[in-house]
């Protein structure tokens, strides 16, 4: 796994214990606190306005569509883009690269069963090599 993936789920971890909670009717960024500590590098900026106008781009944040699944991280053109992870009701999660709305790229997934596949993916297809 690259260090960049292990620095993202590390931001996740943080943010979730530092108490970044979103509410119904406000989005929030969850790499604010962690920018604030000076933990959060990252060059792109929170995403603005809400999600349903789809045009998110550049810029990070975080997404809980209807059917339960949780997505945060980067996003282009309204698109999961760049480093992220995604969130299954069913307690299945997915973090590492993403392209256009694939998982692409290097990345961990864990499912709720325990089972876990570690290694590379493309177009949402393990692919390569992986564990």
């Amino acid at each position: 796994m690259k260090k960049n993936q292990y620095f993202l789920l590390i931001i996740i971890a943080i943010t979730m214990s530092l108490g970044c909670a979103e509410t119904a009717n406000q989005r929030t960024d969850p790499f604010k606190v962690l920018r604030s500590k000076g933990l959060y590098g990252g060059n792109l900026s929170p995403c603005l306005h809400s999600f349903e106008n789809y045009s998110w781009s550049n810029c990070h944040g975080t997404v809980t569509f209807l059917n339960g699944e949780k997505y945060t991280g980067e996003w282009d053109q309204g698109k999961k883009d760049g480093h992220g992870t995604l969130s299954r009701p069913n307690g299945d999660k997915y973090f590492g690269e993403w392209e256009e709305d694939k998982k692409d790229g290097q990345g961990t997934l864990i499912l709720s069963n325990g089972d876990k596949y570690v290694g590379e993916w493309e177009e949402n297809k393990k692919d390569g090599q992986g564990t």
